[in-house]
């Protein structure tokens, strides 16, 4: 019931002043309640109002609290209620409480002040209580967000609150943005989009996602990003809540990773470049291979038409023999410096490979994106794994093939350093049988292999757990070679089927076996996970 005894609050701190207002408000004093936070105020109000109580917070106190309480118990003679500690009290326990308090205590000191006899509804205390005290925990996590926080009004879109994150961002002060236009942060060429989703999400009463938005800081510069905002009641009235999040950093990150693939491309592109050039010095040898035989066919059969006039022309053939003599000798000289010239554009390929890696980890080092560097360094050991092939063609005799078994464990080798197995207690078991395979299959080979190996060391052996990796390679008949790696591992899901795998390093892997190597690939999932891939081994004429 309305009660029309007016009752001045007094503190210092603005919590308490609304505490005491709901409170005493909630015992049916919500049309007269006044809170007051300096003398001037305090004055003002008894002046203007006919007072009947004064709470005073003397814990809480405010600027020239002892000249006003002097006032109002002396020369006006109005009753104080005054809020202490237990230690600081030598008033009479009539006019005065000790915090912490019991609520129902408080209310019987005022009621003895003011409300006639009678009873209170005590729920419809408790429940106003309860919201006034979640407004004030809504109010703190507001501050506390990470992100900007602003509240609008529903009708107008102006800013009625916004927190610290929001000054910072904007460069506007917290005065400033109080009463400001949201249109005001935004470019004017986004103002109807913005109005366009805000109908939108009045008529289907969602929470509306905007990304890769500008809004508009105090000094003119501008920030990207992304929007969330709904409609929520607050204070006892609609509004809207944004919540903003500064993408500058992601956009940055994104142009990053951008510029780091145009690069990549460069180099495979660099890389390409050397491989044809490779493969035209191939053919070229093989034609000037093919121009000697034919050479020396003829030259015998030259010897064959005159060895039945040897005895006329003996001394003109012997000076044809010494002319064919030194035309092999000049074509072997030639064959080996095409030779040497190989082994150099092979040697020359695997340091463009390192310098590539060498980039790439420069990069790795300097970004502080981790989705980034893990990218970088898968794209480095596969790099890697080309390179290598290439140092084994520069260190074989014969320029067209390499052993692949002395590939593997080199490879081998290159992962228990760089993923530190040992530490790890991860072991390999090798079972390589000695087998010869031409450059066209051993870089498409050493690809797969070190996809389905990092792809073990990363994934197999969660959380520190020990295992083997086994590797094994075997010759069948008819001409055909099968790789096996396998582990003891976590293996993958028993539902899972091939066609459906979604890895980019599994689908990079299944493509080269299928389509480039025109292999057979399979996945057996028993005791952890097991790679099976036969493929037909071509080896044609050397081409060097």
């Amino acid at each position: 019931m309305k009660n029309d005894k007016s009752i001045i609050v007094v503190s210092a701190s603005e919590k308490e002043r609304l505490l005491l207002k709901a409170e005493l408000e909630l015992c049916g004093f919500w049309s007269a309640v006044f809170i007051a936070e300096n003398k001037d105020t305090v004055f003002h109000l008894l002046t203007s109002s006919s007072v009947h109580l004064v709470i005073f917070d003397m814990i809480n106190n405010v600027p020239k609290s002892s000249e006003i309480l002097s006032r109002l118990e002396n020369e006006l003679n109005i009753p104080v209620l005054k809020i202490a500690d237990a230690d600081e009290m030598s008033e009479s326990k009539a006019n005065s409480i000790t915090v912490p308090f019991d609520f129902q205590d408080f209310l019987d000191k005022v009621k003895r002040f003011i409300l006639p006899a009678g009873e209170v509804d005590l729920e419809k205390i408790r429940t106003k209580i309860s919201f006034e005290e979640e407004e004030l925990r809504y109010k703190d996590l507001f501050e506390r967000a990470s992100d900007i926080l602003l509240l609008l009004d529903f009708d107008t879109h102006t800013i009625i609150d916004a927190n610290q994150q929001a000054v910072k961002a904007y460069g506007y002060s917290h005065d400033e943005l109080i009463g400001m236009n949201l249109l005001h942060l935004i470019p004017r060429e986004q103002h109807l989009k913005v109005l366009e989703n805000t109908i939108k999400m009045n008529k289907e009463n969602i929470v509306l996602y905007s990304r890769d938005r500008i809004h508009q800081k105090k000094d003119g510069s501008q920030i990207c990003v992304s929007v969330s905002a709904t409609c929520i009641e607050y204070g006892g009235r609609k509004v809207f809540q944004d919540i903003v999040r500064n993408e500058t950093d992601r956009i940055h990150y994104e142009r990053q990773l951008k510029k780091l693939n145009l690069e990549l491309n460069e180099a495979n592109e660099k890389l390409l470049q050397e491989n044809i050039k490779l493969e035209k010095t191939q053919q070229e040898l093989e034609r000037r291979k093919e121009e000697l035989e034919n050479y020396q066919n003829h030259l015998e059969k030259l010897v064959n038409e005159r060895t039945e006039s040897l005895n006329i022309v003996n001394k003109e053939l012997k000076q044809e023999i010494k002319e064919r003599k030194n035309a092999e000798k000049e074509l072997l000289n030639s064959l080996r410096d095409k030779e040497v010239l190989i082994r150099e554009l092979y040697h020359r390929t695997k340091n463009n490979m390192q310098v590539i890696i060498s980039m790439m980890q420069l990069h790795r080092y300097r970004s502080k994106d981790k989705e980034l560097t893990t990218f970088i360094d898968d794209m480095e050991k596969r790099i890697y794994s080309m390179s290598l092939v290439h140092q084994k063609l520069y260190e074989s005799e014969n320029l067209s093939m390499i052993r692949f078994n002395e590939y593997i464990k080199d490879l081998i080798q290159h992962y228990k350093v760089s993923f530190k197995t040992k530490e790890r207690n991860i072991s390999f078991a090798l079972d390589l049988a000695a087998v010869n395979v031409l450059i066209d299959t051993a870089i498409p080979c050493g690809i797969v292999i070190n996809e389905l190996i990092v792809n073990a060391l990363k994934y197999a052996f969660p959380d520190h757990q020990p295992g083997e990796i086994r590797i094994a390679l075997e010759e069948k008949p008819g001409n055909m070679i099968q790789l096996t790696i396998s582990d003891n591992g976590v293996g993958l899901k028993d539902d899972l089927e091939i066609d459906s795998i979604s890895n980019l390093g599994l689908k990079t892997v299944l493509n080269i076996v299928k389509h480039q190597l025109q292999g057979e690939f399979l996945i057996e999932k028993n005791n952890g996970l097991s790679f099976f891939i036969t493929l037909e081994n071509i080896i044609h004429n050397p081409r060097v």
